[in-house]
């Protein structure tokens, strides 16, 4: 199941796991993170390890003023893995549950409704809840989780476009943040590319205007963790669909204008500046292009070359990929650009 089928998969879960008269507002925040998985051995000898973890913040609003915010985690796990009998999950909606921790000889389950009676549930408790969802989409709350207690407390967040068109470190600023943050945000962004691009969770598109930041508890923006964030007011109970459409090439130049963003910390010059309208999206690509010529001597070579590659490389190959589907394409990608990058982090 690769990551993009269990984003499908989450939100779809999580569309059906809100209730609708508890809150006039629910928001899912998904941190986007590089999540390349070292595979070992004993991960695979020990199937009660989850496939894939996701940090995520679920929140609750109301015109009244309450709400909750929490931060956690939802464990992925395959079929075989989960605690909750099939039959338990009917087929016109999920249900939520308190498993029995999964090192345990006791299979109890706890049914809880919803999510949000889950998270109160955890405060009354004293349990802070981690959720787990199963490749059938059921979602459950993990009951081994041993993770202490905390109240989480609501932060701000931050548009990625404002950090961009900020100049000032106090504010938050990209353009004066240590460069060791900016190569940890491009590699965040360009794996959350390959990931969750044809997803709901990036609608229509990831760029500087759907990327936001949480706030410190310093009023400094945490660049390393960026995030995307999916309401799910309008339609509680509508299925997760990747029906947006996307032309291949325009997508990689928008990722290479964010990475260029990212190691510079500046905008696109046109996008700062007034006119008559919208770029076409040659036009954006040939400003990019101008704009990574002229600071060729600013950016290391390798970081140079993953920029380069989105704006022409990756479409340009040979034979060049059939299509969005095309593994080819994404191969090309992750070897000419997640790895280029990765390996700035490491250095």
């Amino acid at each position: 199941m690769t990551i993009r089928k269990q984003a499908d998969d989450l939100h779809s879960a999580l569309a059906r796991a809100w209730a609708t008269n508890c809150h006039s507002k629910h928001e899912a925040k998904l941190f986007l993170e590089d999540r390349v998985e070292q595979s070992s051995l004993s991960r695979r000898q020990q199937h009660t390890l989850p496939i894939q973890v996701l940090q995520c913040v679920f929140t609750g609003s109301s015109a009244q003023g309450q709400g909750f915010w929490h931060e956690s985690r939802v464990q992925i796990f395959d079929d075989t893995q989960s605690s909750l009998p099939a039959s338990a999950v009917s087929p016109s909606g999920f249900r939520i549950t308190i498993n029995a921790p999964r090192a345990s000889t006791s299979s109890r389950t706890q049914d809880i409704g919803t999510i949000c009676s889950a998270i109160e549930k955890g405060e009354v408790d004293q349990q802070h809840i981690a959720f787990s969802l199963t490749s059938g989409c059921r979602t459950e709350v993990d009951g081994g989780c041993q993770d202490a207690f905390t109240t989480s407390q609501a932060k701000e967040t931050v548009g990625l476009k404002d950090l961009l068109l900020s100049t000032s470190q106090g504010s938050g600023g990209l353009l004066r943040s240590a460069w060791d943050v900016k190569i940890l945000l491009a590699l965040n962004l360009a794996s959350s590319f390959l990931q969750l691009l044809r997803t709901p969770w990036i609608a229509p598109a990831l760029s500087k205007d759907t990327v936001t930041l949480l706030r410190a508890s310093d009023g400094d923006a945490e660049i390393s963790k960026p995030l995307l964030s999916v309401s799910f007011e309008a339609l509680p109970n509508s299925p997760a669909a990747s029906t947006t459409k996307f032309e291949l090439k325009e997508s990689l130049v928008e990722l290479g204008i964010m990475l260029l963003k990212s190691g510079t910390g500046r905008p696109l010059r046109r996008d700062s500046a007034s006119g008559p309208g919208p770029l076409r999206p040659f036009e954006r690509q040939g400003y990019a292009l101008e704009w990574l010529g002229s600071i060729l001597e600013t950016l290391p070579p390798s970081y140079h070359r993953a920029v380069s590659h989105c704006f022409t490389g990756a479409t340009t190959a040979s034979p060049p990929p059939k299509g969005w589907v095309d593994m080819s394409l994404w191969e090309n990608m992750c070897g000419n650009v997640i790895v280029l990058l990765a390996k700035l982090v490491l250095t």
